[in-house]
């Protein structure tokens, strides 16, 4: 499926030219930074992307990074319930489908695909984009040109909220509405920055307070114990096309996505002992860890004395547990 969109995302953009591209890119970049600018965009409910070369400069440049923290996300979730069988999906504030696209990769039996999306131009690229899947689902997705605020619950298995709630300047019955449509799983994800990771930390508390269980990244429900000025993380390595590479002017064939994130179920879930939240230190002998755990932030020292931790620490990366 990746090479698939990445393909479909080479026919987008083969019309536009680097500099239009770039220009757009780096239009669409400051109006996500501009404190000022997104309030008013979101008050007004105004697009994101309000050209067509701001569009196709998303799907080159951020699609890669979003869709890749999605399957990661996706892929942490399948090996966590064993079991998971996922029917239908349903993709709020979708822009061009990049949690569907992944969604449908991860889970072939998907049967069902709902899209809600208030730029009717973004729908149209989107369902171009995915005519070039193989997933049948995907290609007859059901899009919705809809604003959030005006979305009814609608039951599916899973539902995802994908780089959406930063976007918006209040979420609380988003949120709700949200959660009231998964029969299974509600995943929600957001930049890996201290905004990001604020957005994530109130929806954590609303979920929980609906009745959520947490499935990922957090070992308990207790309070976030993340320390004032710090925050919850996690980071996944994109490959860079070259057109992408042009568009940013970037020399380096890759790029480091940080993201913030939670998977809530409608069922109870056991929690994982602990989640590592940071690069391990790997040192002769041992390994440095900062964990997450039911019993606050701790560090944690393995030592080859302990051969089967060791041998199993050895293979672990940030975000993982331990």
């Amino acid at each position: 499926m990746f090479n698939l969109l990445k393909e479909a995302i080479a026919i987008e953009t083969q019309n536009y030219s680097i500099a239009d591209l770039k220009k757009a890119r780096e239009n669409l970049s400051n109006r996500y930074r501009d404190d000022a600018q997104r309030q008013q965009i979101a008050k007004k409910q105004e697009r994101w992307m309000d050209s067509s070369e701001k569009k196709i400069s998303y799907i080159l440049t951020r699609m890669p990074a979003t869709s890749g923290v999605l399957d990661l996300i996706l892929e942490k979730l399948a090996l966590k319930i064993t079991s998971l069988q996922i029917d239908s999906l349903l993709d709020l504030g979708a822009g061009p489908g990049t949690a569907s696209w992944m969604g449908c990769s991860r889970f072939p039996e998907i049967q069902k695909v709902t899209l809600i999306e208030q730029d009717g131009d973004l729908i149209q690229l989107g369902q171009r984009l995915a005519n070039h899947s193989t997933h049948a689902a995907l290609q007859q997705a059901v899009w919705k040109e809809q604003d959030l605020n005006q979305f009814e619950p609608d039951s599916h298995d899973l539902v995802v909220l994908s780089y959406v709630l930063g976007e918006l300047n209040d979420f609380k019955d988003i949120l709700a509405k949200s959660w009231h449509s998964t029969q299974k799983y509600l995943i929600i994800v957001e930049p890996g920055s201290q905004r990001g990771f604020s957005h994530i930390l109130q929806a954590r508390e609303d979920i929980l307070k609906l009745g959520g269980s947490l499935v990922l990244p957090c070992p308990h429900s207790n309070a976030c114990p993340m320390p004032q000025g710090d925050w919850c993380h996690f980071t996944k390595r994109i490959e860079r096309s070259k057109m992408h590479r042009e568009c940013k002017d970037a020399t380096l064939g890759y790029e480091d996505e940080k993201f913030s994130y939670c998977v809530f179920a409608k069922n109870p879930s056991t929690a994982s002992a602990s989640r590592i939240l940071e690069y391990p230190l790997k040192r002769s002998g041992h390994m440095h860890f900062r964990l997450c755990t039911p019993q606050g932030i701790e560090k944690r020292i393995v030592s080859r004395k302990d051969k089967e931790l060791y041998t199993r620490a050895k293979k672990l990366e940030w975000g993982d547990d331990l």
